[in-house]
């Protein structure tokens, strides 16, 4: 008589491996997507900062850009603003939230002491 599979005992064996693996890998594999999440969205926001940048530097017409001349000085933009001129697609999403942008949601652009732009974006 030919035994062919596996007995209980050798299946309990290799769900007990396979589990102690998972246990070992899952925490690893957390830990890689946040951080692929986080530099996701440092990007986009480093990615609305450039195209602040660009619309403040193209466009004299701001409210407010007269006094945005010196260190500390901060400006607010809508993304609606950056939308309708062409400098951000109205259709982009926050990695970290997954969530679309608003045309409401308001950048704030700080003129930094070296003469850089830092950016926050504020839903």
């Amino acid at each position: 008589m030919k035994n062919e599979g596996f007995t209980l005992i050798e299946l309990i064996a290799l769900l007990g491996l396979i589990s102690i693996i998972i246990l070992i890998g899952a925490p690893s594999l957390i830990n890689q997507i946040e951080s692929m999440r986080n530099k996701s969205y440092n990007n986009f926001i480093g990615d609305i900062c450039l195209a602040s940048e660009s619309y403040i530097n193209h466009n004299s017409d701001i409210e407010g850009i007269e006094n945005f001349k010196n260190a500390n000085d901060t400006i607010t933009i809508t993304a609606g603003e950056l939308m309708n001129k062409g400098y951000i697609k109205s259709n982009i999403k926050n990695p970290k939230t997954d969530t679309k942008i608003n045309s409401s949601d308001i950048i704030t652009v700080k003129l930094n002491s070296d003469m850089t732009y830092s950016c926050s974006l504020n839903s």
